[in-house]
């Protein structure tokens, strides 16, 4: 199976709103949302089967979206993605990615762990639902910028559930 990975274009929303629908039960994210961010997708056989949408800012990507259509989960479709977009970061002189996952989302949890991220703190929004936040930095960068990592002291990163052994560095 050869996955190439791209650019995102408009002719793929259709495509990519409905990887949306069928990985996220209640997305609030629509075609005009899509739109309002850069994005690479991965395609098999000239169809798209994952997305990842990004925001630049400072020298980070923030990874806002991310997913690959269920018939092709855990054959690296997401590592690909990831991966490009770690070589778009080098060219861009942007040292870090970082994501935010729901607390209950263990499985995005271990796919992150498994793409060189690290949890490094937890965010609670408006409904009490808690989230994590990771972060991946760029070969060269890791040792400098984890140890000089600054720490929400009132937050520390504390996973409370049963895969917190594996989240840890």
């Amino acid at each position: 199976m050869k996955t190439i990975v791209r650019k995102m274009k408009d002719q793929d929303l259709r495509w990519i709103t409905a990887i949306e629908k069928v990985s996220f039960r209640n997305s609030f994210w629509d075609k005009r949302k899509f739109t309002n961010y850069p994005g690479l997708v991965a395609e098999v056989e000239k169809f798209v089967v994952g997305y990842a949408l990004y925001q630049e800012q400072s020298r980070t990507i923030h990874l806002l979206r991310m997913a690959v259509t269920p018939q092709l989960r855990r054959r690296s479709v997401g590592k690909k993605i990831i991966e490009s977009l770690a070589a778009s970061l080098s060219l861009d002189r942007l040292v870090r990615i970082e994501t935010v996952v729901e607390a209950e989302n263990v499985t995005a949890q271990f796919f992150l762990k498994q793409c060189r991220f690290r949890a490094f703190g937890t965010v609670t929004n408006d409904q009490n639902e808690e989230y994590y936040l990771f972060e991946c930095a760029l070969p060269g960068f890791e040792s400098s910028f984890y140890s000089h990592r600054p720490r929400n002291r009132n937050r520390p990163c504390q996973p409370a559930n049963r895969i917190t052994q594996y989240l840890q560095p």
